[in-house]
């Protein structure tokens, strides 16, 4: 049985909204799972390093052109494994 143009038009369109919908919540979880998924690599990052400096002389803090104000000297830095990192990786 064919139906004619115009004759339940609402429910296909309620399907598309419906549908719309959910793949915009679908995104948006995605979206935070990632988000969460940088920040604890990133803080895994941060925390399983030991950082020391090069040197000791002090760390020259001259602004250089750009956007996202980088330094003119940069700043170099030693970073080795934590001990408790080489005992879950080895």
């Amino acid at each position: 049985m064919m139906m004619k143009l115009g004759e339940r038009t609402d429910v296909f369109l309620q399907g598309l909204i419906d549908e719309h919908q959910m793949k915009k919540r679908g995104l948006a979880l995605e979206r935070a799972l990632a988000q969460r998924v940088v920040g604890l690599t990133l803080g895994s990052l941060i925390q399983c390093f030991e950082r020391e400096r090069v040197s000791e002389k002090v760390v020259d803090m001259t602004e250089g052109e750009g956007l996202t104000m980088p330094k003119l000297v940069p700043l170099e830095a030693m970073c080795k494994a934590r001990t408790v990192v080489k005992k879950v990786l080895y």
